[in-house]
């Protein structure tokens, strides 16, 4: 019976006890072959060479998450599985960079090709611990960037766009001439309809386009202090287009 070929594999690590050792460890488990080794200065001419089914990174380095966020487009889907990784807070982070399993610090060879026999079949293992630290991100992201409500009132919008440029609710209250209490029943509505609790995710959720409208706008009003700001609020957010 033909014996079944393994998984192509890259292993990358700049301390070369690292890499060769983790490659040997891989080609004992039977499961990975060819396995080539590479540093971060020639893992790109490597992969012109080689068309890896799969990729270990050794995550001890401190480069080692700007690589893998340069790699992950070039790759086009292949998992890269990390290994060396020291707390859940990096391995959050390693998530964030597209790795698409880890390995921690105590892990071993086994614990290695078995996460990427998983990866490879597009599933990961992850502790309960950082399953819940991934779940509390996501939960933040989809806070921050929540689409806009249409239903927001102009007076809501208008209130929404300034909480964006810094103001207080005492600064809003005198711009737009109303009084405090009224700003605050307007800011508590705002949160509701955008589906926000922070105060400074209400920026992020209307769109650019929109935020830049009401600015225009308001720079038609009588008030010097709601213009002033307004100017100041649409000439930072063109300098950070510029600016990157």
């Amino acid at each position: 019976m033909a014996q079944q070929a393994g998984h192509r594999a890259i292993v990358i690590s700049d301390v070369l006890l690292y890499r060769d050792g983790v490659a040997a460890g891989l080609a004992r488990s039977g499961a990975f072959a060819p396995i080539c080794v590479a540093d971060s200065t020639n893992v790109f001419d490597l992969f012109a060479e080689n068309a890896p089914d799969v990729v270990f990174l050794d995550m001890t380095r401190p480069a080692a998450l700007e690589l893998s966020r340069i790699l992950t487009p070039t790759l086009a889907g292949t998992p890269i599985i990390g290994f060396g990784v020291a707390s859940h807070d990096e391995a959050l982070a390693c998530a964030e960079a597209g790795i698409s399993a880890f390995v921690g610090a105590d892990g071993t060879i086994d614990d290695l090709a078995q996460a990427a026999l998983l990866a490879l079949q597009g599933k990961a293992v992850v502790s309960p611990t950082l399953a819940a630290l991934l779940v509390q991100r996501i939960a933040a992201l989809s806070e921050s960037y929540s689409p806009p409500n249409a239903t927001l009132t102009r007076r809501e919008q208008e209130i929404a766009c300034l909480i964006d440029d810094g103001l207080s609710n005492k600064e809003i209250a005198g711009s737009l001439k109303i009084s405090p209490a009224t700003v605050k029943n307007h800011v508590h509505t705002i949160l509701e309809k955008l589906n926000v609790s922070r105060r400074n995710a209400i920026g992020r959720s209307l769109s650019f386009n929109r935020r830049e409208d009401l600015r225009m706008s308001s720079l038609h009003e009588p008030n010097p202090t709601l213009r002033a700001r307004s100017e100041a609020g649409a000439t930072g957010r063109a300098q950070e287009l510029f600016l990157g």
